[in-house]
């Protein structure tokens, strides 16, 4: 067609020919200022420091960093969790080399083995031991590949490394787009076959190629997507959602329990050992990482999914009994997963909450987590929940009571379950209470206050020889003067004690 003045058909052509230019320019240059600010954030990493010096002793390797860092670097977010994937030298050698720079480790730490079949490696470089920074993950490029007749657990997966196999295989085994993105250390390249840039800048989670396939191969991936929904607030792409339901009916499902090597246990009578398919720590963790970082959307994901009807049937019926029940949890603002899980929980008996924790055991996890909760202190709480009383009971213990159950963590707690439960006036009064207390003791924080009196006062005091019942209640009516305000200093609390 000859453009000729005038002409609309083509002077609207060229106009969208100029745009689409000027926008593949533009992303262009924003991809170069991406990757640019990637290789620069590893070059200050100073747990990275070990990377030149691989390149000069393997200049043909390739060296891929992948998963969470790469997304949470175009996220802008920090990430000390560094996993990479090494390209074009065999696990032998990259063992070897590894080994020869890592951070010699005490007695009794011992590094097990992790993935030996999948060419994984945990690495501590000198001067970062695994006790104290995040051990670093590298491996080969490998397959994932369903076996026949698979139940969707892990052990299912076959898995196959090669060191000469393409990068972009290796992506192409991962669950969602947004984990299957490589940056490339040596060329500064973003590997990026799956669009999980633009799912990134969308807010969507979208399973990598055929969702169906991706959680065949292992059902804890719906889990995953569940989490990484809820840690990023975005939305599951249709398609995805749609498999995720469909297989979240098969999450109970047992299998054979089989060792590190493959082979079926039995037990002692001879009789196959059966494990869920997916195994419950699994589900707990990723459960407890959702529910910390944004614990409404995280359970309503769970509900709606079908996982809490599978896994929690008598807080599901509660929940279709109440569609409002979960709104309680959007006045928590700290991520205390007894807190969350309590609020969760509440109106359940004692009975059917400790049954739950065969399903969602957040015990299990290391001590100090986020992630961690002890199970005695979720039970009391929902107890303490339950019982609508139970505000005004406090109020009426002795002093040396209420300090007992109300000045710690687990106190605080249960002040905020009420509050989030809309029982301002009952957390007010006690508050007030404890505050009042504090200040008889001339204390800002309810951990400074310190009982003025000692066993060994008592005893000297009321000439007592042997401590025992008798010394004890004396000490508690000390704090109980203390608390009061009535006794000030050690000496007018004795001269009180023994009026």
């Amino acid at each position: 067609m000859k453009h000729t003045p005038g002409n609309p058909a083509l002077d609207l052509l060229t106009k969208r020919t100029e745009e689409l230019t000027t926008h593949a320019q533009e992303e262009k240059i924003g991809l170069l200022k991406i990757e640019g600010k990637m290789l620069r954030a590893i070059e200050r990493e100073p747990i990275l420091y070990w990377i030149p010096q691989f390149f000069e002793d393997h200049p043909h390797a390739e060296l891929f960093l992948v998963g969470g860092a790469v997304r949470d670097a175009l996220l802008k977010k920090q990430n000390k969790d560094y996993d990479f994937v090494i390209r074009g030298l065999p696990h032998s050698a990259i063992g070897k080399w590894l080994e020869s720079r890592e951070e010699p480790r005490k007695p009794g730490d011992e590094k097990k083995p992790v993935g030996k079949n999948f060419g994984v490696f945990k690495f501590s470089p000198k001067g970062f031991p695994a006790s104290r920074f995040e051990e670093v993950d590298i491996a080969m490029p490998r397959t994932e590949h369903c076996e026949e007749g698979s139940t969707g657990a892990y052990r299912d997966v076959e898995v196959q490394s090669d060191h000469q196999m393409p990068i972009e295989e290796d992506l192409g085994r991962r669950d969602l787009t947004i984990n299957a993105m490589a940056f490339d250390v040596k060329t500064g390249d973003l590997i990026d076959l799956y669009g999980g840039r633009k799912d990134l800048e969308q807010g969507i989670i979208r399973a990598v190629g055929d969702p169906k396939e991706r959680f065949n191969e292992d059902m804890s991936r719906m889990f995953r997507a569940i989490r990484m929904a809820s840690q990023l607030d975005f939305t599951i792409e249709p398609e995805t959602w749609g498999a995720l339901v469909l297989k979240m009916e098969e999450i109970n499902k047992k299998v054979p329990a089989t060792d590190d090597d493959g082979k079926i246990q039995k037990d002692k009578n001879g009789n196959i050992i059966m494990c869920y398919a997916i195994p419950r720590e699994t589900i707990t963790r990723e459960v407890a990482k959702a529910l910390t970082r944004n614990p409404s959307k995280a359970i309503n994901l769970l509900y709606e999914s079908g996982a809490m009807r599978m896994l929690l049937p008598n807080l599901h019926a509660l929940r279709e009994q109440d569609p409002e029940r979960f709104a309680v949890l959007s006045h928590i603002k700290k991520p205390d997963l007894a807190i969350i899980y309590a609020l969760i929980m509440r109106g359940l008996s004692t009975k059917e909450l400790r049954r739950s924790f065969k399903m969602i055991d957040f015990q299990r996890e290391g001590r100090g987590t986020a992630i961690r909760a002890e199970r005695r202190d979720i039970v009391e709480l929902v107890e303490w929940i339950n019982d609508p009383n139970r505000p005004q009971k406090l109020m009426e213990l002795r002093p040396w009571q209420f300090r007992k159950k109300l000045f710690n963590t687990q106190g605080e707690r249960y002040l905020t379950c009420l509050r989030a439960l809309g029982h301002e006036h009952e957390a007010s009064m006690l508050e007030k209470t404890r505050n009042a207390m504090m200040r008889n003791c001339g204390v800002d924080h309810y951990s400074q206050i310190h009982s003025l009196v000692t066993g060994n006062d008592v005893m000297q005091a009321f000439g007592i020889v042997k401590g025992g019942p008798q010394v004890g209640e004396i000490l508690r009516r000390a704090v109980d003067l203390q608390l009061t305000g009535e006794g000030r200093t050690k000496e007018e609390i004795i001269k009180k004690l023994l009026a």
